[in-house]
Order: C-alpha cells, then structure tokens, then sequence
C-alpha cells in the first residue's frame, strides 16, 4: 500500500495497425496489447471512457464481479428501431456459437477483477472486428451496394449504429460472463453515474459526463463557458458539483477554487478522499 504510481507504456493503437477495426476498440486493445502485460499483476482494473470522474467511493472498494451501468440505453428503449438493434445483436451472436442472455443495454465502463476485466477486453477486441462486417459490411442491410447515404434505419436512434460498435460488442462479451443473478443485483448504478444529477457522489464509484448542455457538461467546458463559475457554494459530495470543481480546478478555470479546498482541507496532493465524511460532519451540526 502507499500512494499509488503513474506508469505510462507507449503503444500504437490496434485501429491505426489494422483499418479492418472501429477506432473506438482502441480502449480495449490497449489493455490486452503485449506492452500492458504488467495489468496482470492488478488485482482491480477500471476500463472507462475520457470524459469520466473517479470518486472518493472507489477507495477500498473491491468487487468480486464485473460493474456496469445497465442502463445505457444505446438499443433506444421503446423506439422504434429497438429491435432492430436487439434481434441483430442477437442473431450476431448465434452466428459465432456465443450464448446471449438478452443484456443489452450495458454502459461503456467496467470495474472489477483484473482478469475478468481484461479476458471481456480481449472478447471485444475480437467481436468488433466480426461485427463491423456482419452489422455493417458490404451487402448488409446498412450498407447496400445501391445506397449512396445510410438507411434512416442505420442512424443514430433509428436502429443499427456503426458509431456504437464497441457498445455493442461489449454487450456480447458481458453476456458471455454474466447471467441473470449478476444482472439484477445492479439495481443501483455504482459506474457511468450522471454528473447533472444531486445524487450523493458517496454512493457511486465514477462518474461519465454524458451529451447535454446541463451543468456539468463536457461541451459547455470546451467552449470555456465554465470561466468565471463561482465555486464557493459547491457542495463535494453531490455529483453535480464534484465534477465541475475537479474540472475547473484541473484546468486553471472558474473562481473561488481556494476557498472550497481550504473548507474541505485539500492539501497539495490535492487528495478528496475525505469529501464525503467532511460533509456529513457539516450536515450532522
């Protein structure tokens, strides 16, 4: 134990080595690509999108099962191009000989044991491949010989997307490691939790900023509308607010950073492991 270490491996992306695959699937390959072969000696690994916050609720915390969001909704719940993504997914399997359990839906971030974590990695690296010709090759259904746009139902929310081929290859790799006990025991969403919610960030492990122009959003970040945002009032152990003071407070942005470090005692490392029980201090007074 001790403070923990940085360990930077250079690596060129399996997507930039080989066209044939989603350049998405790079987050994955990186994981299982003979550099990374120190991850073995991991007891724990977090598999996670850019634009997400670890939270002070990761410290200690080690599962004996794969984490994830179960409702990322990427099938468009209720839609009318619903099944059409389900049933193919579905039949993609079956081609391979792979089981599925009907889990769909499954956010892009894992956590848990390093050797489930990067075996699931490993899967999906492969079935991108597959399913980037399957789903979406010459002569399939979205991508005819005749067309010379997509089909509305091969958009984004209408049906099939190649935007989301790691999702969904992620999704048959989940299903080969899962069954239904594991998946109904995450009633609660402990990775992938919303950054524009007041939900106690006690409670989850990491936060992803979804699309959305509610605070706190990625995009209002970028376009520096963030600048002059008063951090006085935040309150760190809501989502909402833990993930604009780390924001703003990596990057030199908004005002009054000094002021909510010294009331929650961040010192130099600028450690926030003790956020949470500082708050339910203040509330218990």
């Amino acid at each position: 134990m001790g403070h923990g270490k940085c360990l930077y491996a250079s690596m060129y992306g399996i997507a930039y080595r080989d066209p044939r695959y989603d350049n998405y699937i790079n987050s994955h390959e990186c994981l299982i690509n003979p550099s990374a072969a120190f991850l073995t000696q991991y007891s724990h690994i977090l598999r996670s999108d850019l634009d997400t916050f670890p939270t002070p609720g990761l410290l200690g915390y080690w599962p004996d099962t794969v984490l994830a969001n179960k409702n990322s909704a990427y099938t468009f719940r209720n839609s009318s191009g619903t099944s059409l993504i389900t049933e193919k997914l579905k039949k993609a399997a079956e081609y391979v000989g792979l089981s599925h359990k009907g889990i769909h839906d499954i956010g892009s971030s894992w956590f848990g044991p390093a050797h489930l974590i990067i075996k699931l990695s490993s899967m999906a690296v492969v079935l991108s491949k597959y399913l980037r010709v399957y789903m979406f090759g010459p002569g399939s259904f979205c991508r005819c010989a005749t067309c010379t746009e997509l089909p509305l139902e091969c958009t984004w929310g209408s049906g099939p997307y190649a935007g989301t081929i790691l999702l969904y290859a992620q999704e048959l790799a989940i299903n080969q490691i899962w069954d239904k006990n594991q998946y109904d025991s995450l009633n609660k969403v402990n990775v992938d939790a919303s950054t524009t919610t007041d939900e106690s960030v006690c409670a989850n492990l990491h936060l992803h900023v979804f699309h959305g122009s509610d605070r706190f959003s990625k995009f209002e970040f970028v376009d520096g509308r963030y600048k002059e945002f008063n951090m006085t009032g935040l309150k760190l152990s809501k989502a909402r607010d833990f993930a604009i003071f780390l924001a703003l407070k990596s990057s030199g942005q908004g005002i009054g950073e000094q002021e909510v470090s010294a009331r929650y005692s961040i010192g130099g490392d600028g450690s926030l492991a003790n956020v949470c029980k500082m708050d339910a201090d203040i509330s218990s007074l």
